[in-house]
């Protein structure tokens, strides 16, 4: 089997997956606990530039490369998300641009080559907790912004692209290689104010039920700065791991990043 049938073969059966845990969650928190209508959705949308340090090997096609050290590497993401009364939908993706100079040992530098790094994720899920920022107080009503605390359940589909270009993994040649997969996620999103204008964010996730990678989880925190109502800056962390690896030998493909992580600064745009 080719590897373009693999990777639709484990796209769909990490979606499947995803679906049969995300949709009776989700559903569940829509069905709610009836009475009135609560207030209509908020949500916001955000375009961030992370500086995260990486620790990494790959393999491919006999070759490989690791790390020296832990290069600083260059990354660009979005995020996004709507918060009903019941439940939440959410979605991040980030492409980190991995570096191709001497940081990178066991293969020579290679005008011209280029490794990339992409994913991307959609979840949804029902509301756990929310408590009003003041008594008396319709959740999540207060000039659109977050309540005191508001803890949301999560799971879906996060799917993975490596892409490695005219690169030299130490075999004396150069290679142009794709490589995709897809894990079905669960995890937890928290947010909270702190004071007026301010606010907290912390948001993670871990791959289940071994649909692609061996192991895979993300994590972020953020403060964020809101000047107005319908703008903020978020400032904060972020940081993930994973270990993917397919076939054996010659024909090994292994994506084995133990860390990535580092600061991140994001502009949102509220509604």
């Amino acid at each position: 089997m080719d590897r373009s049938k693999e990777a639709s073969g484990a796209v769909r059966r990490a979606a499947g997956f995803a679906l049969a845990v995300a949709l009776p969650i989700a559903g569940a928190g829509c069905a709610g606990t009836g009475g009135p209508p609560g207030p209509g959705p908020r949500g916001v949308v955000a375009l961030s530039a992370w500086a995260p340090a990486l620790q990494a090997r790959a393999f491919a096609e006999g070759g490989s490369k690791s790390t020296d050290g832990s290069p600083r590497v260059g990354a660009l993401g979005t995020s996004a998300a709507v918060l009903f009364d019941r439940w939440a939908l959410t979605w991040d993706s980030a492409t980190v641009f991995l570096p191709t100079d001497p940081d990178l040992s066991g293969g020579a530098v290679v005008a011209g080559s280029s490794t990339r790094y992409a994913r991307a994720c959609l979840a949804a899920g029902p509301k756990i907790l929310e408590v009003p920022a003041a008594a008396g107080e319709p959740p999540g009503s207060a000039a659109r912004g977050p309540p005191l605390l508001r803890l949301d359940a999560l799971a879906g589909l996060r799917v993975h692209d490596l892409s490695v270009v005219d690169a030299d993994l130490g075999t004396g040649r150069t290679i142009d290689f794709r490589e995709r997969w897809a894990d079905a996620v669960a995890g937890l999103r928290a947010e909270g104010a702190v004071v007026p204008g301010v606010a907290w964010r912390v948001q993670g996730d871990s791959a289940i039920g071994g649909s692609g990678s061996d192991h895979a989880w993300r994590a972020c925190a953020a403060l964020v700065l809101g000047p107005s109502e319908g703008f903020g800056i978020a400032l904060g962390w972020e940081a993930q791991a994973l270990d993917y690896s397919r076939g054996r030998g010659p024909d090994l493909v292994r994506l084995d990043m133990k860390s990535l992580g580092g600061p991140f600064l994001a502009l949102e745009i509220r509604f």
